[in-house]
């Protein structure tokens, strides 16, 4: 009789215990990802395309690292727009495509909202 009490609280706490890794793991994906956005822009109005591309691929090394477990919590094909629109930054990172450049980081920073949200609104 009190195993039948104790199972749903299992169950409640494994979901609890899910859902708040989830919210740690995507906001602190999306929050890493929108400071590195924000460094991008920096040195891109400062002309240093070199450092933008630094960061691009700090950006996109860390991204990668974390896309496996953003699709535990995201669909799939979200998640994978998202990385295919941060990888498009690197051809944006000289002085020749420097608007281009300013127009994707928003791009990409309204993707993340947008990845954010679509976590947030199932939980």
């Amino acid at each position: 009789m009190m195993r039948k009490k104790f199972v749903p609280l299992i169950i409640v706490a494994i979901v609890t215990a899910l859902t708040l890794w989830g919210h740690f793991e995507v906001k602190g994906t999306v929050n890493t990802a929108r400071e590195q956005l924000d460094e991008i822009r920096s040195c891109a109005e400062s002309e240093d395309y070199e450092g933008a591309e630094e960061q691009i691929k700090k950006l996109l090394r860390d991204f990668d690292a974390k896309q496996h477990m953003l699709e535990l919590f995201v669909k799939r094909e979200n998640v994978s727009a998202v990385s295919v629109n941060l990888h498009g930054l690197e051809a944006y990172a000289n002085d020749e495509t420097a608007r281009d450049l300013m127009s994707e980081v928003d791009k990409a920073s309204e993707q993340l909202s947008m990845l954010e949200h679509l976590f947030f609104s199932v939980f």
